[in-house]
Formats: C-alpha cells, structure tokens, sequence
C-alpha cells in the first residue's frame, strides 16, 4: 500500500502478507484512503483490482497478518526509555510456569572505563517457577549514537537460593554495538572480548560472537494488550577456557504507542518456553 492510516498516524509504502482474512463487505461509493484499526483487525482498502474489476471501500477483518516492511528503527529506541529518572516493569508468564518481574530504571550520567556513559540498572525477580527466589540486579553502562547504542560493561550481582550471591563486573572489548536500524533478513554480527571480574570468583576471559537478525513486523496479541511489534532473532556463543556455550532466542518488541521499545513476548528457540507479557508500566502508567 502506497500509505496507511493507524490511530491517526500514516505510515507510507506499507508491505502487508496477509495469512487469513474474513470478508466483512464492500460499501463502494468514493474511494476513501486505505485504513486500519488495530483495536478490531479491520483493514478497509479505498480501491481493490480483482480479476479486472475494481471495488470501492473493501472492509476486511484480518485474522492474521505479518508486516514486512523495514521499519527495526521504530523497536530499537524510545527516548523515554534512556531518560535519567525513568522507569518501567514488565510481567512475564511463561509456558513453564515461571513468572518474572523485569524493572529498569535510568540512574544517572557517569563514566565507566574512561567513556561517558548512562547507567540503566534492571532488576529481575523470579516470583514463580523453579528458580523462585532468584534475583539479579544489572547495571549497565551505554550510550546512544546517531546509529547503534553502544554498552561499554556491566555491574552485575546475581543471588540464588541455593548458590548464595554472585557479584562481578562486565568489560566490553570493543563495545557492544546495537544498530538503531537493520534491514529485514540480514544479520548483523559481531564479536567481542568480555573480561570479567569478581571479589569471590576470581576473572575469566569470554569470547563471544553474537547475530542478531531482524524478522520483520508481526501484530501479536498477549495479555498485556494487542501490539505492532519487531521480531528480532538473536544467536550466540561463548567460550570460555574453551568451553563453548550456545543461546538462541527470539524477541517481539513493541513498535509504537508508549511502549515502544519494550519486550512483549520472548522464545527460547532451544527448548520452545515462551513467555507473554501480562503487565506493562512506563513511569508508573
């Protein structure tokens, strides 16, 4: 579609794969402009061309549909989200069971290595599941540039009930490049050292290699609510004393609206536990 109107914003050159759709009807007259509500799944198209005839006002419910057009940059920042004061929580069922609290909050300008950075504390808390009890408290260390958000290192301390508490810091070589904006299918990837610190575990040497790949948009409905999201694919692996550890996941990110940014729904893509958020909250709404 040339241009599309959602909740008042238009949005050009839209590439739609439509899976399943129900014919609500055709009301013809004038052709208005192409529209969607994504409160209904209603699509209605000004003008449709089908086999040599073309209909006015085509009002479709779609039933499932993926967006394809590359739009990552609407995902991947969120000024609110890297404002000093702010901050969020996400609530997150999973298929196993488990229930997680993830809580951020941007501290303050500081420095960390020698580079001026905004540190971004998340706290996570496991209030059901198997790990209940656990807890770790990140603080990380980043800055955005016009085209990646970089994070130099992390202060970590992470608590088990049945292993006690861990404390360490995290230093990135080269920093940890996240682009603000990524073509549809084509992975980006890079490769970094991570010396790692810690009072009681003594330091470690971590290589690691990591793809991130962007899917396109999906619309997903979970408990938190309906959202145009970012499906982003991540991969990696890494090896310490030649010990080699893989991860892959999948993330859907919310692509407008006041959560953009934010996770909604992750896939471990090893062993298949989802997880959907249930409650979102943005400085305290």
């Amino acid at each position: 579609m040339d241009s599309v109107s959602v909740n008042g914003t238009t949005y050009s050159n839209v590439v739609v794969t439509l899976n399943a759709f129900t014919l609500l009807g055709v009301s013809g007259g004038t052709p208005s402009a192409d529209s969607f509500d994504p409160a209904t799944n209603t699509l209605v198209l000004g003008a449709v061309s089908f086999q040599g005839n073309t209909y006015n006002n085509v009002r479709a419910r779609v039933d499932s549909y993926a967006l394809t057009a590359s739009t990552y940059s609407d995902c991947a920042t969120n000024s609110v989200l890297t404002t000093v004061g702010s901050s969020s929580q996400i609530i997150m069922q999973g298929s196993d069971q488990t229930v997680t609290s993830t809580t951020g909050t941007v501290n303050r300008l500081t420095t960390f290595n020698g580079n001026s950075a905004l540190e971004v504390q998340t706290d996570i808390a496991v209030l059901t599941g198997s790990a209940t009890g656990s807890t770790s408290s990140t603080k990380s260390y980043q800055q955005v540039l016009p085209t990646s958000a970089v994070t130099y290192g992390a202060a970590q301390t992470l608590f088990s009930p049945t292993q006690g508490t861990l404390v360490q810091t995290s230093t990135y070589s080269p920093a940890i490049q996240s682009p603000l904006s990524l073509a549809i299918n084509t992975p980006f990837s890079q490769t970094y050292g991570i010396s790692v610190t810690s009072p009681t575990a003594g330091s470690a040497s971590v290589s690691q290699t990591q793809s991130i790949t962007f899917l396109g948009m999906e619309s997903i409905t979970v408990p938190a609510g309906s959202f145009m999201t970012c499906k982003i694919r991540s991969d990696s692996q890494s090896i310490t004393a030649n010990v080699a550890v893989t991860m892959s996941g999948t993330i859907w990110r919310v692509a407008s609206g006041p959560y953009r940014g934010m996770t909604v729904k992750s896939l471990d893509n090893r062993t298949g536990v989802q997880a959907v958020a249930t409650k979102l909250t943005l400085n305290g709404s």
